[in-house]
């Protein structure tokens, strides 16, 4: 089974009980395609950063670098719902990615 929720990007999400959109992530980049892990505390998106559209994570409500998941490209992102995979396209190919937090630093491969 695959969870996914798709997110409106600008990254914007609804942060408190007043059900007001507030921006989440604000770069000089393009962000997009933002999906949460199932346990709500991680964000795969799409960002161009590197000059491509690649697949990224970062934590949600906490302060963390971003990791990068894809290496050749990437959309679409998707969690399984155990949330140590994350699933994207790469061209016309789905790709699986491996996703792990050990000691609170989140690594993908």
């Amino acid at each position: 089974m695959i969870v996914s929720a798709p997110v409106q990007m600008t990254p914007r999400f609804c942060a408190s009980s007043s059900k007001k959109s507030e921006p989440w992530l604000q770069t000089n980049f393009n962000e997009g395609e933002a999906r949460f892990s199932p346990d709500g505390r991680w964000v795969a998106y799409v960002s161009d950063q590197t000059g491509r559209f690649e697949v990224w994570v970062r934590p949600y409500g906490a302060t963390g670098p971003p990791v990068r998941v894809s290496s050749n490209g990437g959309h679409e992102p998707t969690w399984l719902h155990d949330g140590r995979t994350i699933f994207y396209q790469e061209g016309a190919r789905m790709m699986a990615a491996s996703f792990q937090v050990a000691s609170g630093v989140a690594t993908a491969g």
